[in-house]
């Protein structure tokens, strides 16, 4: 059933000119679907000699591709009857000649790939989102992204499709990004529910009792591999759904600067201090009638620790805070003038654990209301279980702490 999906979409796309992504499960067929038959197709299909590029994390794990394909074609007696191969005793070499034309097949990784080598045929990115070796970090996937967006996409000559595959990793990363990007149809299909009516994607390979024991057994792998859950969120401490829920269209930050009569039980403020490379991030909170909610929050990029002083001076006059809480633990801002109502207090596993589950009773409570703000959630989505947060480009887990 997907794998018609599949093709009827590239069809359409190759008809809207645009390319095409398929977010597809582990085991489903997207390489031998997606990139291997489609490529061949095209060269078939070209009426002029054709090149086109297979790319991947790793220049072995495209060339892993570019033999798998070689050995399709050789296991096809209509294919080889078509397509007479030029390099039949190299393994990586994807060259054939088809009624008079040639057709080749590069291939490449993401970082290695010579610039300024352009095909005229297709680029099928396979998987770029994950080394086979290594897991990657958010500030290694964003620099994927930045990578793909802005050299990958120009190897292909214009009008030439590009096809991109994989699993997600994290919230926001490349294949989420390219959801909201308008040159491209994105397909996604996780293995329970990919449609309404539809329990199951391929129920003749893996049935729902199969899927159920994998799900039981393998509770985060099934997330990631079956259902499309990023690599990283699973991990995480809380889901991008569950913050996402707490987000409200209504609220939106107060204006620092101005005073502010709040209609509050209790006003509380929180800090997290960001070290040179880390933003802080402040964020301030009403209380009434058990609901407590969010009127500020705020990252600080590259202040001083002077100016951070300033700042929360000013918040806590013109928000009227009762009492805020500082991360102290190591000190920075001790000394500098802080208004009183700012405690500093210092961080040990103990304490992070219990504020942390208090975080979670507010969220599963839906007792907490967030200013919708996507920098915000995914510095709180970043933070594992063990309560530590990645490197990323946009903070270090500190709205998960300041909060």
């Amino acid at each position: 059933y997907h794998v018609g999906v599949v093709c009827e979409d590239i069809e359409r796309a190759l008809q809207e000119k645009k390319h095409y992504a398929a977010i597809l499960p582990r085991f489903h067929l997207k390489s031998t679907v997606v990139g291997y038959s489609f490529i061949t197709w095209l060269s078939l299909k070209a009426k002029l000699d054709v090149s086109s590029l297979y790319l991947s994390y790793s220049d072995s794990m495209s060339a892993y591709h570019i033999s798998e394909i070689k050995a399709h074609i050789r296991k096809n007696p209509q294919l080889t009857e078509w397509m007479s191969d030029l390099a039949p005793h190299a393994e990586i070499a994807c060259r054939y000649e088809i009624q008079g034309k040639r057709c080749k097949i590069l291939h490449g990784g993401l970082f290695t790939f010579k610039r300024g080598i352009h095909v005229n045929g297709a680029l099928i990115a396979d998987d770029i989102l994950r080394d086979p070796e290594n897991p990657l970090d958010f500030t290694q996937l964003q620099k994927i992204e930045d990578h793909f967006m802005k050299e990958s996409m120009f190897i292909p000559n214009p009008g030439c499709i590009v096809i991109v595959m994989g699993t997600p990793m994290a919230p926001g990363d490349l294949l989420a990004k390219l959801k909201d990007d308008e040159r491209f149809i994105v397909r996604s299909m996780p293995a329970l529910d990919p449609f309404p009516g539809r329990r199951v994607l391929w129920p003749e390979r893996f049935d729902e009792d199969w899927l159920m024991q994998q799900k039981r057994s393998r509770p985060h792998a099934f997330q990631t591999e079956m259902m499309l859950v990023p690599y990283l969120s699973t991990q995480s401490y809380f889901t991008d759904q569950e913050i996402s829920k707490c987000e409200k269209t209504y609220l939106e930050n107060l204006d620092l600067h101005q005073k502010h009569s709040l209609d509050s039980d209790l006003t509380v403020g929180g800090f997290d201090v960001g070290k040179k490379r880390h933003p802080s991030h402040l964020c301030v909170f009403t209380t009434k009638n058990g609901k407590v909610k969010q009127v500020y929050q705020e990252f600080l990029d590259g202040w001083d620790y002077n100016s951070q002083i300033k700042h929360l001076n000013m918040a806590a006059e013109n928000f009227d805070i009762d009492i805020g809480y500082v991360d102290n633990t190591r000190g920075e801002l001790e000394d500098r003038g802080l208004a009183s109502v700012w405690k500093a207090i210092s961080f040990t596993v103990k304490q992070k654990r219990m504020m942390a589950q208090a975080f979670e009773n507010y969220v599963a409570s839906n007792t907490l209301e967030l200013i919708p703000n996507e920098r915000q959630k995914s510095q709180i989505v970043c933070v594992n279980n063990d309560l530590d947060a990645p490197e990323t480009p946009l903070g270090h887990g500190d709205s998960f702490f300041s909060i």
